[in-house]
């Protein structure tokens, strides 16, 4: 697995991200990790030409707004 940060602005938000390629992924997936924030899981078989990773974050950015609110909340709880 590699990680690459980026960063895309969602609903006026800017949101760090890094891709991962995986041997193991059978399908490209979102999740959010207290390490990495949030992280798109690429199978290896799958080119990165080949995702827009723009339209999938886009598609998904309520959940994924959700997800790291949830996160961050869970994280001060912690603290």
């Amino acid at each position: 697995m590699t990680t690459q940060p980026h960063t895309i602005e969602l609903h006026g938000q800017t949101i760090a991200f890094v891709i991962l390629f995986s041997r193991r992924a059978r399908r490209l997936s979102l999740k959010i990790s207290a390490a990495l924030g949030l992280c798109i899981v690429v199978p290896n078989r799958l080119k990165r030409e080949e995702i827009d990773f723009e339209i999938l974050l886009r598609t998904k950015s309520r959940w994924i707004l959700q997800k790291l609110e949830k996160a961050a909340e869970l994280q001060n709880l912690q603290s």
